[in-house]
């Protein structure tokens, strides 16, 4: 069996800088040494969380259905529509931005910073399950946020240095397209 952190840096082709970034390149997250959420004070200087530019704040990201993540299902709430007639099935190649977060809120991996959206085949086990069940209910064009339960997700194994094993997940997911080949 292929090692979860062999596989997942080199098909998911984690930059080695990827615990040095001070600032979402996306989302204009603001993050510490860690890469958690610093709070701090909002655009009013009232205090609150990090300035977002395009509404996915730590708010948003840790806040919500928070007490479903525990669940056995994927949740996943939309924050952009996309086309609603458009949706990928098993076997189509979906191609995504991501960010992924555990869910203390520390993040782990991002197609954003890279530039680069990642593409996988629906149904093909490439991607933790919970991501692909994910995907499968968006639409074309869609953005949402994804609670993935840990059994969903890396499981008991985790992803040594990366990801705790029985760790619940965090996915900022849009769904760029998807094509049949």
């Amino acid at each position: 069996m292929l090692n979860a952190f062999v596989f997942f840096n080199t098909f998911l082709g984690v930059p080695a800088c990827y615990n040095k970034v001070a600032i979402c390149l996306y989302c204009s997250q603001y993050f510490d040494e860690k890469q958690s959420y610093r709070s701090g004070k909002d655009a009013t200087g009232t205090g609150g969380s990090a300035p977002d530019t395009d509404g996915l704040g730590a708010s948003f990201l840790l806040g919500g259905k928070r007490g479903s993540q525990g669940g056995n299902r994927v949740t996943v709430e939309i924050f952009r529509a996309g086309d609603g007639k458009n949706y990928p099935k098993k076997g189509h190649y979906a191609i995504v931005h991501y960010s992924a977060y555990l869910s203390s809120g520390m993040l782990f991996d991002t197609s954003r910073a890279r530039k680069k959206p990642l593409r996988f085949r629906i149904g093909a086990e490439q991607v933790p399950k919970g991501l692909n069940d994910g995907v499968s209910l968006l639409s074309k064009g869609e953005r949402a946020k994804m609670n993935i339960p840990s059994h969903l997700g890396f499981g008991k194994v985790g992803v040594p240095g990366l990801v705790p094993p029985n760790t619940n997940l965090i996915y900022d997911v849009e769904l760029v397209d998807f094509t049949e080949h």
